[in-house]
């Protein structure tokens, strides 16, 4: 209806706050945050693995993680990437029943505040170096 190429799914907030523990939940909104803080775009759910996209906005992305920032990634260069429009909408979610979750909650929260920094880095070393070419080109 929005002719979108991406489609994220946000599980927050909840229906039902006991939905998912209270330190995931705090470390969701905390990188959200600081994505937002970083990127100018308030992502409501950084971290959800649901997506749905198009084939060639795919293809565009050119994604080179892999692993638990993954979502982050796939996100952030959608966002970044003027020929691809993104958008977010809620879901109903429900928290593994029989799954015990194979992620060290602290370890990958700081690989992914990490990752966001060194997305943004290299964001705007590419910035300073187009700058730089363009600049020699026109002397």
């Amino acid at each position: 209806k929005k002719d979108l190429d991406f489609i994220s799914c946000n599980r927050l907030p909840f229906k039902s706050p006991k939905k998912m523990s209270a330190i995931r939940t705090f470390g969701v909104k905390i990188l959200n945050s600081y994505a937002w803080f970083l990127f100018g775009y308030q992502m409501k759910d950084s971290l959800s693995g649901m997506w749905v996209f198009k084939n060639y906005a795919w293809e565009e992305l050119n994604l080179s993680e892999g692993g638990w920032n993954l979502s982050l990634e796939i996100k952030l260069k959608t966002i970044i990437n003027p020929k691809l429009k993104f958008a977010e909408y809620q879901i109903p979610y429900h928290d593994r029943i029989f799954d015990v979750s194979k992620q060290s909650i602290f370890e990958t929260g700081i690989e992914h505040v990490l990752y966001l920094t060194k997305f943004k880095a290299n964001l705007i070393w590419h910035d300073l170096l187009s700058l730089r070419l363009s600049y020699n080109i026109k002397q």
